[in-house]
């Protein structure tokens, strides 16, 4: 939590050393605020479409009420920008065993599996447009570190993505894990640690499901693309003419690094990434911080409102939600 605390504080101080934010005010009040709307709806019905995508990774063995799991994907969205930590996977994980009477560790696995084929769709993106994206002028140098370190992120991201697919059917290779989380696990979790695993390991059935698997796939790259496209809306709405196809992909994919460095809500690290990214097109300054900040904007209201009305709506607090994932999961 303190890391975190510090980014911030870092990145706070950074911003308010670097801009002027009368003019960032004047950015705002010149924006189109119809298109920044259209933007947070359009996040909005991302989340149910994650939703629906999740409902997939299930196809394998049982079907999970829509509205129980929309509940656990949004108030671990809810949870990962209010409660530091990031501990919305293990919140999602617990409430849709508690609201199902399922496996709090199968489902666990489903929720980790979500995070890796997500990144790894997300990754191939990036090496397509590394690889086939001119620097643009007068930063060559910036794009380079930029395409560098994408593309080894990218390639770490895939290369874990098919071991873990290679490895799927391999029960030796599970047993094996088992004992050696076994070995490392503390006394009072030895006992359980091995059918923790198997449970968890249950949540990848649908790797061994093709017809399944390819939909999710199709439906991960569908997701990236509607995500560009909420982007691209806030950039129009403060201005920005001659669009190119891939801008709001590179600027999704530098937000996509910013999310690496914690920081609560992601404050600081993404309205970084994003500047950055915005600097390879010519735009810099408040112009840029002004996008930065209507794009988290649209992004954090979006993640917790949902959350906050579904949790309202089942008399459900998050701090009860919190404590007992921590206490089930072993999250920290």
């Amino acid at each position: 939590m303190w890391i975190s605390l510090i980014v911030l504080l870092f990145f706070s101080v950074w911003a308010i050393i670097s801009y002027d934010f009368s003019a960032v005010v004047s950015a705002f009040a010149e924006a189109d605020w119809r298109l920044i709307l259209a933007a947070a709806v359009l996040d909005v019905f991302l989340l149910y479409f994650r939703v629906f995508k999740w409902r997939f990774f299930y196809g394998a063995y049982k079907k999970i009420s829509f509205y129980n799991m929309s509940l656990a994907a949004f108030a671990a969205y809810t949870c990962n920008n209010v409660i530091p930590g990031r501990i919305g996977g293990f919140v999602q994980a617990w409430l849709l065993g508690k609201k199902e009477s399922l496996s709090k560790s199968t489902a666990l696995g489903t929720v980790a599996l979500i995070r890796v084929m997500d990144l790894a769709t997300l990754a191939v993106i990036a090496l397509v447009v590394f690889l086939g994206m001119d620097p643009p002028p007068d930063k060559g140098a910036y794009w380079e570190l930029f395409k560098k370190s994408g593309s080894v992120l990218s390639a770490l991201v895939l290369s874990f993505a098919i071991v873990l697919f290679l490895f799927r059917k391999n029960k030796k290779f599970i047993e094996a894990f088992s004992r050696m989380a076994e070995r490392i696990a503390p006394k009072r979790y030895k006992a359980s640690t091995g059918e923790i695993i198997t449970l968890f390991w249950e949540g990848f059935a649908v790797l061994n499901q093709n017809r399944y698997l390819l939909i999710i796939i199709f439906l991960s790259f569908t997701f990236w693309g509607l995500t560009a496209c909420s982007i691209l809306l806030v950039l129009k709405a403060f201005g920005m003419e001659n669009i190119q196809f891939l801008t709001p992909v590179v600027i999704l994919l530098a937000q996509a690094m910013g999310f690496m460095i914690p920081a609560p809500a992601n404050i600081g690290p993404y309205h970084a990434a994003t500047v950055i990214a915005l600097s390879f097109y010519g735009i810099g300054g408040e112009l840029a911080l002004s996008m930065a900040i209507a794009m988290h904007a649209v992004m954090f209201v979006t993640n917790i409102l949902p959350g906050l009305i579904y949790l309202w709506f089942e008399n459900i607090k998050i701090t009860t939600i919190t404590r007992e994932a921590r206490r089930e999961l072993g999250a920290r």
